[in-house]
């Protein structure tokens, strides 16, 4: 039942918008960022829009870079540094392309 709890905790948890930010700066700055023909992938920002279940928002440069791997490396990256284990994590993916 603890467990439960704890997830139930998690699954109601904001991270503030700074926290988001400055630690996508510093796993950028780590992580080799995918690229295609010369273009790399840029995080640009990101913020939780969403709780229940944490739903995140991260504006990139041009998201046709962002293959299934790596956004399911960034989502568990996410998972791992703020404490989201066994909670479902989605993330809204969008570029400066309409």
């Amino acid at each position: 039942m603890d467990e439960v709890m704890r997830v139930y905790e998690k699954w109601n948890t904001r991270v503030s918008t700074g926290l988001l930010n400055k630690w996508m700066h510093s796993f950028a700055r780590v992580q080799k960022m995918p690229s295609d023909m010369g273009r790399t992938l840029k995080l640009r920002y990101i913020m939780q829009i969403k709780t229940r279940p944490p739903t995140f928002f991260i504006y990139v440069n041009d998201k046709n870079l962002l293959d299934d791997n790596f956004e399911r490396f960034l989502r568990n990256s996410i998972a791992n540094e703020f404490g989201f284990e066994g909670v479902p994590v989605r993330l809204l993916i969008r570029d400066s392309k309409l």
